[in-house]
Formats: C-alpha cells, sequence, structure tokens
C-alpha cells in the first residue's frame, strides 16, 4: 500500500516560495490498467509525475525543488496539483526543458484517453462475442452429429482504429524532439511514440537503442511494431 510519513518542505524553484509535500513511507505501484503509451489507470502510487502549479503561476516539478525542512503534521500548504484538464493551458506558459517533457508527455496520455474508452468497449463487445460462441459451440457438439459439427474459426485479437489527430501529432512530434535532445536514456518512450504515428522503422531504430530492461512493456512494444500496428495497447502486469 501506498503510505505517508510527514511532509518535506520545499523551495519552488520558480519564485522560492515554500510548501509541503508528503513524504512517502511506502509506494504501491500496481495499476488495474498498463498502457504502452505509460499511462497507469487506478494506481495507488501518486499521479502526475511531480508537475505542480505554484501560487506565482509557475510550473515546477518537485524534484527541482529545493528541501528546506520537514513537518510531521501538514501545516504549510502544498503547491496545486495539475490536473489534466490544465495541460494544455500550461503549454502556454514559459516551461522549462524537463518540466515541458512532462505537461507534454502527460498531454500525449490524456488525448489518447478518449481511445482508451473505445478500445475497452470494443475489447468487452468481443469477449461478449466469444462467449456466445462457446455457448453455441457446446450445443453443437451436443446435438448434431459428429461429421456436421463445425466451430467457428478463432478471430485473432482486435482493437478499434486507431488515427490521430493534428493536435496529437503536433504534441507527440514535440516530445520526440524533446526527449530525443536529452540526456536519460527514453529510446523506449521514443519507439512508442514513433509507433503511435506509423513511423515503424524509426521505432524498431528506437528499440535497437534501447540498452534497458523493459520487460513486458518492451516485448509488447516490440511485438506491435512487427506487426505495424499503431494502436496503443493494454496490459497487465
Amino acid at each position: 500500500m501506498t503510505s505517508v510519513n510527514g511532509y518535506n518542505l520545499v523551495a519552488a524553484p520558480c519564485c522560492g516560495v515554500i510548501t509541503s509535500t508528503p513524504r512517502y513511507a511506502s509506494i504501491n505501484s500496481m495499476a488495474y490498467e498498463h498502457w504502452t503509451d505509460g499511462r497507469r489507470v487506478h494506481t495507488l502510487m501518486p499521479p502526475g509525475a511531480g508537475l505542480r502549479r505554484c501560487v506565482c503561476g509557475a510550473y515546477f516539478l518537485l524534484r527541482n525543488a529545493e528541501k528546506v525542512g520537514f513537518e510531521q503534521e501538514q501545516v504549510s500548504p502544498s503547491a496545486a496539483y495539475v490536473e489534466d484538464e490544465e495541460l494544455q493551458t500550461a503549454l502556454n506558459a514559459h516551461l522549462s526543458k524537463d518540466v515541458e517533457i512532462i505537461v507534454r508527455r502527460r498531454y500525449w496520455q490524456y488525448l489518447n484517453d478518449p481511445y482508451r474508452e473505445a478500445y475497452r468497449i470494443h475489447r468487452d463487445e468481443v469477449k461478449a462475442k466469444a462467449k456466445k460462441a462457446q455457448v453455441f459451440k457446446a450445443i453443437i457438439q451436443n446435438w448434431m452429429p459428429l461429421n456436421a459439427k463445425s466451430v467457428p474459426p478463432a478471430s485473432g485479437f482486435t482493437v478499434p482504429v486507431y488515427l490521430l489527430s493534428d493536435e496529437q501529432s503536433s504534441n507527440m512530434l514535440r516530445l520526440l524532439t524533446l526527449l530525443e535532445d536529452s540526456e536519460s536514456d527514453g529510446f523506449l518512450e521514443v519507439a512508442e511514440i514513433y509507433r503511435e504515428l506509423s513511423k515503424f522503422e524509426d521505432a524498431a531504430e528506437a528499440l535497437a537503442k534501447y540498452k534497458g530492461d523493459g520487460g513486458i512493456t518492451e516485448e509488447l512494444i516490440t511485438k506491435l511494431v512487427m506487426k505495424r500496428s499503431n494502436a496503443p495497447h493494454r496490459y497487465q502486469v
């Protein structure tokens, strides 16, 4: 489980105002849904990548704020958590490179949310049809002569068509530029963005550069690149 043990006092890097932030004694990273674009749904892990809006209106990351103290009970005000609906507004502000990466990453995931709902509906419908097919198969096997029995062919794993808007494409291309210019080993994320943009050769090249252990995420993205599928996919770990 995720639990809090007091509050760190930090100075916002923009104007130096002191705010409080929970100090986590433990963090549960489990989620009901994992997605290839990095979105986690119904997770106990603190969301948002530490993106905050200061009282002065600037956006900053908690990891860039200087720790100046500690309090067991929260007395000092906390910086405002940035909701998904505010991300577009944040993009119009003056952002440092590392803050812009977080904002655009979250905006990419946020703009994919309508597709997630279409994906869930589609998969539920497929499962319902498969269940009906199993009932039909049982009836056929129980009542028809052996030489007359036939089983409908199993269909492959299907998902709805994934179409990008101009806004999505523009944001993803800018995020690609930021990630490729950064010093972090973000090739797995770069590969996923290229894949969703249907740039499968570029995605394969990014995967070849990835030296981390991406586990099931890396395995799934690799398979989807090989299949030339551009849609975000859901999985569990």
